[in-house]
């Protein structure tokens, strides 16, 4: 009853923490960091906070479910802290549900997010970022600047920024604040790309399926075996190698392997106590 009731508060905890926590694919593990950590081969990861995600020659998408979609790019880095999404550099598809979101390109760029997918990619060497706006208006804001930029779906935006001596030019405003001088490409996109999610959920859903049976599975076969090092169900025997000599242990009812039996055929037991035939050896 008690082993019952474990496997299934077990099983529950891993839906709440799938419903609840960041999940992570990527084609190629070794070339994602997260939070600082390289990932350890698996189908997919989860996290119950995600800060920052880096990647190497390889794409990964961390989301969770109802708030956030984010496909990052190869050589990306990305942080996340308190509702702000924070590009550094390098490129990320972004999917917002949430309505408490903020976008920040350090320096460049800080606005609400609205609800709606876009594409943002910033080159620190070239001092440029790029926004493609794919489905529902999103309004750019530059960094400390009042002025906002009302901006509809299926429109690409390109800033580079202004260069004296090698360093970003700024214009410089009332209260210390200083925003960088930009100058702006508008393009039309003919037919927006839109990333379907469903195909990260539902493969993740159904690595987490079989990983949810594997657990039930494990938890209900060693509720079978009454006692353990090695498993062994009542009365059965299991053999090891002992000061030159064959034991054999059986178990009994209260899960203890019990009843030593000497053998003088040592050469032929096992060196790790292991569960064989009664009858495997005779005196």
């Amino acid at each position: 009853m008690i082993r019952n009731l474990m496997v299934v508060l077990l099983i529950a905890v891993c839906v709440i923490a799938e419903e609840s926590a960041w999940t992570l694919t990527t084609p190629s593990f070794k070339g994602v960091k997260v939070n600082g950590s390289s990932l350890k081969n698996a189908p997919f990861w989860e996290f119950e906070r995600f800060n920052q995600i880096e990647t190497g020659n390889t794409e990964a998408m961390i989301f969770k479910t109802g708030h956030l979609y984010l496909k990052v790019f190869k050589n990306s880095l990305v942080r996340y802290n308190d509702s702000v999404l924070q590009l550094v550099s390098g490129r990320i598809y972004v999917k917002a549900e949430a309505t408490d979101l903020t976008f920040q390109v350090p320096t460049f760029f800080k606005f609400r997010i609205t609800p709606g997918d876009f594409l943002a990619e910033h080159d620190l060497k070239a001092k440029s970022t790029m926004f493609e706006i794919l489905s529902k208006p999103q309004v750019v804001q530059i960094d400390s600047d009042d002025r906002e930029m009302s901006t509809l779906e299926a429109t690409k935006l390109v800033f580079q920024a202004e260069l004296v001596d090698g360093d970003i030019a700024y214009d410089f405003l009332l209260n210390d604040r200083k925003i960088p001088k930009l100058k702006m490409e508008k393009h039309k996109i003919d037919k927006p790309l839109l990333l379907d999610t469903n195909l990260w959920t539902s493969s993740v859903k159904k690595a987490a399926e079989a990983k949810k049976k594997q657990v039930k599975k494990a938890a209900i076969d060693s509720s079978k075996y009454i006692c353990k090092n090695p498993n062994g169900v009542l009365s059965a025997c299991a053999f090891v190698q002992e000061s030159q000599q064959c034991i054999r242990y059986s178990c009994n009812l209260s899960g203890e392997w019990t009843q030593r039996t000497v053998f003088l055929k040592s050469e032929l037991c096992p060196k790790m106590k292991m569960v064989k035939d009664c009858e495997w050896i005779s005196k």
